[in-house]
């Protein structure tokens, strides 16, 4: 067990929050580093979008994201009765997560993923996590890093088919290259809004599946960011496998194959173009 690491997870105060599509991996890479926390001692709290072994209505009120707040949106995206409630359920989220001791906060989807939420109410939830004492971290998980393929997505949505209920795919297109041009327009909009988000954003080419290097390369930039270890710490650590490490093109100039790490500056809040999914 890495002394260094475990010291930073019993004291640190960290929210990572995956932004993608669907199947793009929030939920895998969410598992991993609750467990990679967890298992240094830290303590995590957070939910899961998909979760198998809890139902969706009985974790209503401690879920970032609420499928019923969206679908009341959708059926009337004028309201602002609802777009309140949507506002006041994520103050009460972060204010929640603020009170506890939690050394990381894993959100998997939150006001990206509410269709027609105002920029208005999305600053109103951003300028909560920027005041909440945690360091805010995005990462934006894509099917293709520079390119939303089509045929990438349709994999990655054949894949995903096969291991959630179907139920969920009762509204969505039932031909997969369809729900794919459908799925690569939010991977965009996805881009676009954390582009635009006042935090700094880890874009991760998940089409490889290498959960394990993905999770590595989140550990170290949480670590780099609470300023634990530098990027010297990390490039070293890692020479031994080189294509496993990486650094920002804004500082050495190099890029990990697949996986671009970079912060973004402040900007105005974009309305993400969103789905239940």
């Amino acid at each position: 067990m890495n002394s260094v690491e475990t010291a930073y997870w019993r004291t640190a105060r960290h929210l990572l929050h995956f932004v993608g599509i669907c199947g793009a991996g929030k939920t895998t890479l969410s598992k991993h580093m609750v467990d990679r926390c967890r298992a240094q001692g830290g303590v995590t709290i957070g939910t899961l979008d998909w979760d198998p072994h809890v139902q969706d209505e009985s974790r209503v009120a401690d879920r970032a994201f609420r499928r019923d707040l969206d679908l009341a949106m959708i059926a009337d995206p004028a309201d602002a009765m609802i777009h309140r409630e949507i506002v006041n359920h994520s103050l009460q989220v972060i204010e929640n997560w603020k009170a506890s001791n939690a050394n990381l906060v894993v959100v998997d989807r939150f006001i990206e993923s509410y269709d027609y939420l105002p920029s208005a109410a999305m600053c109103e939830v951003q300028s909560a996590l920027k005041e909440s004492g945690f360091i805010v971290s995005q990462a934006l998980l894509v099917v293709g890093l520079e390119l939303d393929r089509h045929e990438n997505i349709a994999m990655r949505l054949q894949h995903t088919k096969e291991h959630r209920p179907s139920q969920w795919w009762t509204t969505t297109p039932q031909n997969i290259t369809v729900f794919a041009e459908e799925e690569a327009k939010y991977q965009a909009a996805y881009r676009a809004y954390c582009a635009a988000s006042p935090f700094g954003t880890a874009v991760v080419d998940t089409a490889g599946m290498q959960w394990d290097l993905y999770e590595q390369a989140m550990v170290d930039d949480l670590m780099i960011r609470s300023g634990t270890i530098d990027w010297t710490d990390s490039m070293n650590q890692h020479a031994i496998n080189a294509h496993s490490y990486f650094s920002p093109s804004s500082k050495l100039g190099m890029a990990r194959p697949g996986f671009s790490w970079f912060a973004m500056m402040p900007g105005k809040a974009y309305q993400a173009r969103s789905r239940q999914l």
